[in-house]
């Protein structure tokens, strides 16, 4: 059985290599660059989110994120709107373009895992969205752990 260290360095090897696959096959039809893609991906999890809250989340400075917006804006993928409740605060939402653009790479992506996937015995497979499940958790579990902790220090 091989350590937990073997196993963790050729996974850090093995996802980058097969992320890079995918985005090799998306990002040469698009014109945005993978910052500005994640920050997409984030903004279509939800309806609007202020900059400055897309900022923490990112763990990005007021000014990067703000420049990624601008950009994300010039090219029709973003929006800028003003909060109901408190005119002063800008969110940022997805146009219909750029939900559009995240949905396409979603596709992709479904479409790159039923493609490995094929590979597998249906038992492999249900293992493999179990594992997938169970990390998803695991690492959005210490995200919120690590906000949390991050205010009270």
């Amino acid at each position: 059985m091989e350590s937990v260290n073997d196993i963790a360095r050729e996974i850090s090897i093995l996802v980058p290599k097969m992320m890079r696959n995918v985005k090799a096959e998306f990002f040469t039809r698009v014109d945005f660059t993978t910052s500005q893609f994640i920050i997409m991906v984030s903004l279509h999890e939800r309806k609007s989110v202020s900059s400055g809250k897309l900022a923490r989340e990112h763990n990005l400075s007021n000014p990067t994120i703000t420049g990624i917006v601008d950009r994300l804006t010039k090219q029709g993928y973003v929006r800028r709107l003003s909060d109901v409740k408190d005119r002063r605060k800008v969110l940022v939402s997805l146009t219909i373009r750029g939900k559009e653009t995240v949905k396409k790479f979603q596709k992709l992506i479904q479409q790159r895992w039923k493609d490995i996937l094929r590979h597998l015995t249906k038992k492999e497979q249900q293992t493999s969205i179990n594992v997938f499940r169970k990390l998803n958790k695991i690492v959005s579990d210490e995200v919120l752990i690590s906000e949390k902790t991050k205010y009270l220090k």
